[in-house]
């Protein structure tokens, strides 16, 4: 049986990590935690609604394909994990 495959896990924390300073400087209102739970919260796909981002263009279109993205890179890595047992 492999074993567990951790560049998937450190691609998935890179794109989290990646994605907290982005929003902090295209949303006022998010600070540093803030950000951090909005990604962990919206990669998750939990979206508890709690914190939106504006809807002014960079800021939107920067969370369209974060989401895309991050989304399908989190469930490749899930899907390879699961799919080893």
């Amino acid at each position: 049986r492999p074993g567990y495959d951790w560049s998937r896990a450190g691609i998935s924390l890179v794109f989290i990590l990646v994605g907290v300073p982005v929003f902090h400087a295209l949303e006022d209102s998010f600070d540093f935690v803030n950000s951090l739970y909005f990604c962990v919260i919206t990669l998750s796909t939990v979206g508890l609604g709690d914190l939106v981002p504006s809807l002014n263009a960079s800021s939107f279109t920067f969370w369209v394909f974060y989401f895309v993205f991050g989304l399908g890179m989190i469930g490749h890595g899930r899907g390879s994990r699961w799919s080893s047992f």
